[in-house]
């Protein structure tokens, strides 16, 4: 996809300049120096006008755009830019429809297809092109979900309309949407830096807490030294806490056995961290099992915290971690403080996390446990790859789920999941409502069943 040129068409100074008098532009002519200072003053004052106006209006668009901007990193996509979404997005539609006219006529389809197949790829090459597609597409879908008033605009289009306006509108128009893109973009990555910043701290504060308990439980035990929440110093592998938690549950050994944590520290063969997306982190208890590596997964406290200190507010976490302490310990919450921060509202994600909320949050969590001490431009630290993790979460919900069986396991997931971090929304309560009346309805029916009266009467 070309790209656009990015620079503002320019404005001739000579335009932008008060008019001037014959006599003052003449050479021959003589100023006065204090008619000299008054013209230079005025147009000093032009300009500081002109500049406020200027910045005024970039500020109101800033704002127009940025705010739903700042949510494109944490629910459209983390890596890719809105120009790539767009592109990857229009070729997964172009090749589902010619595919699709084909079946219906293959005679004046086959070429259109051909053009966009590629004879050289493998089929392997094909298929992990065609997933990378699909999710944009999704992410494409995300996209203009996060614009507010989109659909309103377009009225009663349906989703074929939908889709080809926007490809229509928004590509072409280059010199309209590269600044809004821009805008979008550089606001994505605002929010991802002050998200990034965020949970290295509250990271640290967790971690902490932990390891404060673990020294009551065991006053004997030597422990490991506290984390630092304005850096990510000394956490990572060499730090047993952080390192327990980026050990992934797959590898062959123990990372309570010092030998074995010696092994990962080393990044010996069959214990490196980065062959595997399942690290302790991510699970329920903090640990798993090679052999069943779905039971917990994604289901890990600190994944949860995560997700509540973006997108509800670090009130909730506070709540969460109150809620099994006593009445002496529990710290006063905040509520207006709770109701300005909360971005999810912001966002407009109803009460539901999305796949790609829950990926974020995993490649944050991540990230924050290890000693980088800057984002990785290239997506990748120590050969950890991040937009691998992030993909790796998104597709485990959008494309990996092929039977029924694996599609209402990950169904159920984000159930729990809506209820982990809104446990107060409508939507989490009438799932609540459905789930108790099913399973009070499969006890009754059970019960009738067992004493031989199907029609619920009692036996006389």
């Amino acid at each position: 996809m070309p790209q656009p040129s990015t620079s503002p068409p320019s404005t001739s100074p000579r335009s932008s300049s008060p008019p001037t008098s014959n006599h003052a532009s003449s050479p021959d002519a003589e100023e006065h120096p204090e008619d000299e200072i008054t013209r230079l003053r005025r147009i000093i004052k032009g300009y500081e006008l002109g500049q406020a106006a200027e910045g005024r209006k970039r500020k109101s668009s800033g704002n127009k755009v940025g705010q739903p901007g700042r949510g494109f990193r944490q629910l459209v996509t983390l890596f890719d830019t809105p120009n790539l979404v767009i592109y990857k997005a229009e070729r997964y539609l172009e090749r589902h429809r010619a595919t699709e006219r084909r079946q219906t006529d293959p005679n004046t389809a086959e070429d259109e297809l051909e053009d966009l197949e590629s004879n050289t790829l493998t089929t392997e090459e094909k298929q992990s092109r065609d997933r990378d597609e699909y999710r944009a597409y999704m992410a494409y879908r995300s996209f203009h979900a996060l614009i507010p008033g989109l659909k309103e605009k377009l009225g009663g289009l349906d989703e074929d309309g939908l889709d080809s306006y926007l490809l229509t509108v928004w590509i072409p128009a280059k010199q309209i949407v590269v600044l809004t893109v821009t805008q979008i973009s550089h606001a994505g990555d605002a929010a991802k830096n002050t998200n990034t910043s965020d949970i290295r701290a509250a990271v640290a504060r967790w971690i902490n807490q932990e390891i404060d308990e673990d020294a009551m439980r065991n006053p004997d035990e030597r422990q490991p030294r506290h984390l630092e929440p304005e850096t990510r110093m000394f956490r990572g592998l060499a730090h047993d806490k952080t390192g327990a938690y980026l050990c992934p549950v797959d590898l062959d050994g123990n990372w309570d056995e010092e030998s074995f944590r010696g092994r990962v520290r080393n990044n010996e063969p069959g214990a490196q961290i980065s062959s595997s997306w399942f690290f302790r982190a991510l699970y329920a208890t903090g640990s798993g099992h090679k052999d069943d590596i779905e039971t917990g997964f994604l289901r890990g406290p600190l994944l949860v915290k995560t997700a509540q200190y973006i997108f509800t507010s670090p009130s909730s976490v506070k709540e969460t971690d109150d809620e099994n302490s006593p009445p002496s310990k529990k710290a006063k919450v905040d509520r207006r403080s709770s109701a300005r921060s909360d971005v999810a509202h912001r966002r407009g994600m109803d009460g539901q996390m999305t796949p790609r909320a829950i990926a974020y949050c995993a490649v944050l969590l991540h990230f924050n446990l290890t000693d980088c001490d800057k984002w990785p431009q290239d997506g990748m630290y120590m050969a950890f790859n991040y937009n691998g993790l992030y993909n790796f979460v998104v597709d485990y919900f959008e494309q990996d789920a092929t039977d029924e069986a694996d599609k209402q396991h990950v169904s159920e997931l984000l159930s729990w999941w809506n209820s982990q971090v809104f446990p107060n929304s409508v939507k989490s309560t009438s799932i609540t409502t459905v789930q108790s009346a099913n399973k009070l309805a499969a006890q009754r029916a059970a019960r009738r069943a067992t004493s031989g009266h199907g029609d619920g009467t009692a036996a006389s």
